[in-house]
């Protein structure tokens, strides 16, 4: 799988403008995982 880093390939959605305007976003997929730690993880 290769790596994408939308910062580089997407560079007018993460530049600031100097005027606002209206963009279109196009789909993007992320990962996400959220959890707890145990008690086991604490010492």
């Amino acid at each position: 799988m290769e790596k994408l880093d939308y910062k580089k390939e997407y560079k007018e959605l993460y530049q600031p403008k100097r005027k606002p305007s209206a963009t279109d976003i196009p789909e993007m997929l992320f990962l996400a995982i959220d959890g707890k730690v145990g008690p086991m993880w604490l010492f």
